[in-house]
């Protein structure tokens, strides 16, 4: 049984400590849907907040917290412990996140949902790695997709795309078999039609040609295909999309020319394009369509600026976001550090960040105006991001902040308006 929910005003630097207190005094590191909300930092105006009991609903007011970490009108749930977690929303603009942990035998992959008041929901134990993917099918049914190293020791010819879904209370799991050791930096995406799509990396570091793979499940099981990306290394991340009148498109980081790539589903074949070109710019890209089916890509230029770029009709066009101080590119370092998704005006919003901030910026016709959400207190922010806008234009956010690389003492948070 998890601890009940509870909420704590907190100044930033002492969120970490107090998060290990909660989880240590009910006896599990579990979920436990802590909510945390703050007031600006202590150079803003300030202001009053409305914080909500979750177990009870009573509201009360107080002063603002010197030197908080979040944001004005925004709130920090903890969802559990781990890393690279994943949001979506489901039909009804509720959020849900997925997240694992990588450690070699004790790993596992983890769901939880605001609807079910957060609590943790541990599908699958083994060897995993993030990023992965989370998305809801017509019906309402979570999908998750991840790599699945498939032993407790590393082998080139084992490890696929393993995917699972969960009808009512139980998941069914199933593999995306294929040759090497593929189905790294995992994304998922369903459209209307319903049918389940995924993407992956055949990386580079294994001596694999295939590069980004593109996964359809269908009625005889998983058909994978190679892009023709050629050889690609994992960790910059692939995007995967599908528009409402069902267009597929796929936004990657071409590591060997150092380019942003748009990939194109038609006819059975992929349309290549690169989109932004010159430096080394196009890492950690995510992508999303607007209602007319135009791609809008939000991707990193090495010199630390988060980047835009869009197509109307055959033109694309490209401009800065904004920036980033603090990335840490290692092993363990930076992975989906951007996320868009489009308004309900056709507008596109970006979060973004680093190892110290997340950021939201939201375009205008005066350029793009951000806002920091998100600041580090005494432990480092993971460097990953997940974002979707609720239909009433409702920010959902999902990131981590903790410095075990395996996600063992991470937490997961989950950040929003309101």
């Amino acid at each position: 049984m998890l601890c009940p929910p509870e909420v704590l005003v907190l100044k930033s630097a002492t969120i970490a400590a107090v998060l290990l207190l909660v989880a240590a005094a009910c006896g599990d590191t579990g979920s436990t849907g802590d909510t945390l909300s703050t007031e600006p930092a202590a150079d803003s105006a300030p202001t009053t907040s409305s914080i909500t009991d979750t177990t009870t609903g009573d509201s009360t007011s107080s002063p603002p917290a010197a030197g908080s970490g979040i944001a004005d009108g925004w709130t920090v749930t903890r969802v559990g412990t781990g890393i690279k977690p994943v949001l979506a929303l489901d039909a009804s603009d509720q959020p849900a996140i997925a997240w694992l942990v990588e450690e070699v035998n004790e790993g596992f992959v983890s769901y939880a949902a605001a609807a079910e008041e957060w609590t943790e929901d541990r599908l699958v134990e083994g060897y995993f790695y993030g990023p992965i993917g989370l998305a809801f099918d017509p019906a309402g049914n979570p999908h998750i997709a991840y790599h699945d190293h498939q032993d407790t020791s590393f082998q080139d010819d084992l490890g696929d795309l393993a995917h699972a879904v969960r009808q009512g209370d139980a998941w069914t799991l199933d593999t995306a078999t294929d040759d090497g050791h593929d189905g790294w930096d995992s994304t998922i995406a369903i459209g209307s039609d319903g049918v389940v799509r995924a993407a992956g990396i055949d990386p580079q570091q294994f001596s694999r040609d295939d590069g980004v793979e593109y996964y359809e499940l269908g009625p005889g099981g998983w058909q994978v295909t190679a892009i023709g990306s050629g050889p690609i290394e994992y960790e910059w991340n692939v995007s995967l999309a599908v528009s409402d009148a069902g267009v597929v498109g796929l936004s990657y980081f071409d590591n060997n020319s150092a380019d942003l790539v748009y990939a194109e589903l038609g006819d059975g074949s992929w349309d290549l394009t690169v989109v932004d070109f010159g430096g080394d710019v196009g890492r950690f890209s995510s992508l999303a369509f607007d209602a007319d089916s135009n791609p809008h890509i939000s991707y990193y230029d090495e010199d630390g600026t988060v980047r835009y770029a869009t197509r109307a009709g055959e033109t694309w066009s490209t401009e800065d976001v904004g920036e980033l101080d603090d990335v840490e590119i290692a092993f363990a370092g930076a992975r989906r550090i951007t996320a868009i998704d489009i308004d309900s005006s056709g507008s596109p919003q970006v979060v973004f960040g680093d190892r110290s901030v997340v950021r939201h910026a939201t375009r205008t016709a005066a350029g793009w105006e951000t806002t920091d959400v998100f600041s580090a207190s005494d432990q480092p922010l993971g460097q990953l991001v997940s974002f979707a806008l609720g239909s009433d234009d409702t920010p959902h956010v999902a990131t981590y902040e903790g410095t075990a690389a395996d996600g063992s003492t991470a937490e997961v948070l989950y950040l929003t308006t309101g």
